[in-house]
């Protein structure tokens, strides 16, 4: 059950007409980013900075920031308002907490699986990292030319953040990494099988759908990325091979915006800023909302 759903997506807010040389779309893609319900700063700090851009190098981009139920009714007024302003939310009626963030990343795919056409590319990550635009478009333009050149019929994995190859579940219920503890009853195994961090991945709606179909048959996992790209893309039977790495990092994860020099909004902004003026000469339209 939706209790807010995006509808900026429907409405043309920004018209393609405007921005000169955008004619030539190969391809359109929704990214849906895992938010808290009251991180309205950061969800203010995307859409003022790579998620302002709606048109990047052939592809057309949509931002859809996926948010359970908030116990505080300040929180949910102002969810209202910024729904009515910016129309980009999704809000499912369930948690809004950490532990069931795979709820989260959930209903993000059901909503998509339902009201996007399934020739659609779907992304899901979270609401504290920098995307490159140029090089996601570069990365998922390499995705149709795998598939042409290996002979896939289906779009691949692409882990825009970083993949996971022969990682160990955190057994230790205390100290440094207690927020990913998985206990055995519900992970046996030494090693998770190959996926991609929850930081930011790429796949096709096809992919995303049959990867729906799947959970609902395998016991979920807290740990999302994991369960929906490790344990459930093994189930639908797509191989290691193709869940991929770009040549060059795509997304760069701000640790929820620290007050470390390097990884606070400051710099987040200065970041964008570097990124804006290498795309100087690169095909891209934005739209400030």
């Amino acid at each position: 059950t939706y209790l807010k759903q995006p509808w900026y997506l429907f409405k043309h807010r920004c018209w393609h007409k405007f921005c000169t040389g955008n004619s030539n779309v190969s391809w359109n893609m929704v990214i849906m980013v895992k938010s808290s319900a009251n991180s309205f700063i950061r969800r203010d700090v995307l859409r003022r900075s790579w998620a302002s851009l709606f048109y990047v190098e052939g592809g057309n981009v949509s931002v859809v920031f996926v948010v359970g139920k908030s116990v505080a009714r300040k929180t949910e007024r102002r969810l209202v308002e910024e729904q009515a302003k910016y129309g980009d939310i999704l809000q499912f009626n369930g948690p809004d907490d950490y532990r069931n963030i795979a709820l989260k990343t959930l209903a993000g795919m059901e909503w998509a699986s339902v009201y996007l056409p399934e020739k659609f590319l779907y992304s899901s990550m979270d609401d504290d990292f920098m995307v490159d635009m140029l090089k996601f478009s570069k990365a998922i333009r390499t995705g149709f030319d795998n598939m042409t050149k290996k002979n896939w019929f289906e779009y691949p994995l692409i882990c825009m953040f970083r993949m996971g190859v022969d990682e160990k579940p955190v057994r230790e219920k205390g100290g440094l990494y207690q927020k990913w503890y998985i206990d055995e009853s519900l992970f046996k195994w030494p090693v998770f099988p190959r996926y991609c961090h929850g930081g930011m991945y790429s796949t096709s709606m096809r992919i995303v759908q049959q990867l729906l179909e799947a959970s609902y048959t395998v016991e979920p996992l807290y740990l999302d990325d994991v369960w929906i790209t490790g344990i459930l893309r093994q189930k639908i039977g797509m191989p290691d091979p193709m869940v991929l790495v770009p040549d060059s990092t795509v997304a760069v994860h701000y640790s929820g915006y620290t007050q470390s020099p390097t990884h606070n909004i400051n710099a987040f902004v200065e970041a964008w800023k570097d990124s804006i003026d290498s795309m100087e000469n690169a095909n891209v339209c934005q739209c400030l909302r």
